[in-house]
């Protein structure tokens, strides 16, 4: 596992941004987001129908995985200046597929429910499989 791979994996907080053909934007909460491996990122859907249009009209797609930044932290970085570790990344990516009933959405839901318990909606039937195109961290 790469530290990119880890970082995703670990975070607990996940945004994915899309936009329609017209550009207009749209961000979602997603928990369910993995990083698969260095090049892939999978992520069942079902709550977001916003994002599954945008996603079929242009295929593209950034997710945002970010860490709880204390203010301990920024202390640190107002007399340093040195970042003790990325405040984000981003992730672009482009949609390859939108698979149903694929063993690797099982998986998503297993580890959904160790998270969030028996909370799991059964509208989780589409996998977003997403290749990797540029992981760029958050600056300020």
């Amino acid at each position: 596992m790469n530290a990119y791979q880890e970082y995703f994996n670990k975070s607990p907080s996940k945004a994915l941004a899309t936009t329609d053909k017209n550009g207009n934007p749209n961000v979602c909460l997603c928990g369910s987001a993995f990083m698969l491996d260095e090049n892939t990122i999978i992520a069942a859907s079902g709550f977001f129908d916003r994002t599954e249009k945008n996603i079929q009209e242009t295929k593209k797609a950034v997710f945002m995985a970010s860490q709880q930044v204390k203010p301990k932290y920024w202390k640190h970085y107002e007399k340093t200046g040195e970042q003790q570790f990325p405040a984000g990344i981003r992730f672009y990516c482009v949609l390859r597929e939108m698979a149903n009933d694929s063993p690797l959405l099982e998986k998503i839901k297993v580890r959904l429910k160790e998270r969030v318990g028996n909370r799991i909606p059964d509208n989780l039937k589409k996998l977003l499989i997403f290749d990797i195109v540029e992981i760029r961290k958050l600056n300020f």
